[in-house]
């Protein structure tokens, strides 16, 4: 119950208004409407607009794109990515119910943040002995699962973003996020598919992804986009906010337009870090 209440803290949604069906506003609005730090500082989430117009495509093409993936029984030989727990392991229901809630979340149109906040809290509500006990075979099962979605083929970074930083909350227990790890993340849902194979790869006890990322490091160029406008360029023509290193800039002028806004994200982010080193 302490575990639960401690969650359900977290994911407060007063403030941003009922659920996924309204999308929250973007991070500038969020500094705007004083939304909890602890609600948005690990994640820059693509914009509503964008995530509407990906809903109707994939209406179009014939239903929301499910981010559910199939259980079966483990096959002899079969690579299971350092998870060893059974298709009816209570972490399988946990991981399925936040795959059902993201899925409806994409079939409304609403952004990544609403997917995988309500996602989360559903699964912790329901199955609140898989955080008391059973952590990291929760983290194990979303490992295999975005593991064999980039084996696969077909990448999808808002699948594989999802379960990203899903693992990262399961790791750290907590939306404050490293920057580091916070613009990788950013890096992923923006469709940097290098990045997305590094991050899976650098987790797993086996060698399934090493050969895709020593070719990915040869043939794939990192990839970002612009915090202020959006625009996808290579990493190495983006720069790190020099103060708190969770958010890139693609100039020196959209930087300069951009920290009236950034400025109070800027001083909680270092706030949050500190915080989130002295544990």
């Amino acid at each position: 119950r302490t575990i639960l209440n401690a969650v359900s803290t977290l994911f407060a949604r007063s403030s941003r208004g009922p659920g996924p069906t309204h999308p929250p506003p973007s991070h500038r609005a969020r500094i705007k409407s004083k939304v909890p730090i602890s609600d948005w500082i690990s994640i820059n989430m693509p914009s509503r607009k964008r995530n509407q117009g990906r809903a109707r495509k994939a209406k179009a093409a014939g239903g929301a794109p499910s981010v559910r993936e199939p259980r079966t029984q483990p096959s002899e030989g079969r690579c299971r990515h350092g998870c060893t727990l059974p298709p009816d392991h209570v972490c399988s229901a946990f991981v399925d119910t936040c795959y059902d809630e993201w899925n409806k979340a994409v079939a409304v149109g609403a952004n990544g943040w609403d997917a995988l906040t309500d996602g989360m809290k559903l699964a912790i509500e329901k199955y609140p002995s898989v955080f008391a006990n059973h952590r990291e075979g929760a983290r194990s099962r979303f490992l295999e699962d975005g593991v064999n979605t980039i084996l696969r083929g077909g990448f999808n970074p808002f699948k594989v973003g999802l379960i990203a930083d899903a693992i990262l909350f399961i790791e750290s227990y907590t939306w404050i996020v490293p920057p580091k790890e916070t613009m990788k993340f950013s890096d992923i849902l923006n469709g940097c598919k290098r990045t997305a194979i590094r991050f899976f790869s650098k987790r797993i006890p086996c060698s399934c992804l090493d050969d895709l990322y020593a070719e990915a490091r040869e043939t794939l160029t990192k990839m970002g986009a612009c915090f202020h406008c959006d625009q996808i360029k290579e990493h190495s023509a983006l720069m790190d906010c020099s103060r708190c290193k969770g958010v890139q800039y693609c100039s020196k002028e959209c930087q300069l337009v951009d920290w009236p806004i950034h400025k109070e994200f800027c001083n909680k982010s270092i706030e949050c870090q500190k915080a989130w080193k002295k544990g």
